[in-house]
């Protein structure tokens, strides 16, 4: 029996089926730690079909992937590269902000002062 959608939730699967809007929402929950982002991926994954289309997908089992696309999942890199992969969405990793004193500290060393 499946549970009926919040309509967040009908909302949010419509816009992560962009794949612009579902890599920048994959970007800024990456940015929120491991537990977020595998949640954010869940929501992408949902978006596109299930957990279980997903799988298949990508060769493994429905339950493997329920479990490692939750709060504290552990999914290997073969896992993460395959969803992304299958959803058409290439990772990009911008820098982080570096303090303005670790920017000075850099400058001074690489001008030799």
């Amino acid at each position: 029996m499946s549970r009926a959608a919040a309509p967040h939730e009908d909302w949010l699967d419509n816009e992560l089926r962009d794949p612009e809007f579902a890599a920048h929402y994959l970007t800024e929950a990456f940015g929120g730690g491991k537990d977020e982002f595998l949640i954010a991926l869940g929501n992408v994954v949902r978006a596109h079909g299930g957990v279980a289309k997903m799988a298949e997908a990508i060769g493994k089992t429905r339950p493997a992937l329920h479990r490692a696309l939750g709060a504290g999942g552990n999914p290997g890199f073969d896992v993460i590269f395959g969803v992304l992969r299958e959803l058409d969405i290439a990772p990009a990793f911008p820098a982080r902000k570096v303090k303005a004193t670790a920017r000075r500290r850099q400058a001074r060393r690489a001008t030799g002062r």
